[in-house]
């Protein structure tokens, strides 16, 4: 892809998410430690999914309220 004065520009200037933010990182661990956690409650018979979805309804909701919260106030 080519700037409007002619020069080139990289695949890292393309991409519409930095993969380095820490808000990228954080949002990919955590995307995967829920996937882990409900294969893990799937595979065995220790937590069900059900209580896998309370405890992260009840910690993601309020944090997300929080930061949804402060983004208005800050």
């Amino acid at each position: 892809m080519k700037c409007p004065d002619g020069e080139q520009v990289g695949v890292s200037t393309q991409l519409l998410v930095d993969p380095r933010s820490p808000r990228f990182v954080a949002t990919v661990v955590g995307v995967l430690s829920v996937v882990a956690l409900y294969g893990y409650a799937a595979m065995t018979a220790v937590l069900t999914t059900g209580t896998v979805s309370f405890v992260l309804l009840a910690v993601l909701l309020p944090t997300a309220t929080a930061y949804w919260l402060a983004r208005l106030v800050f």
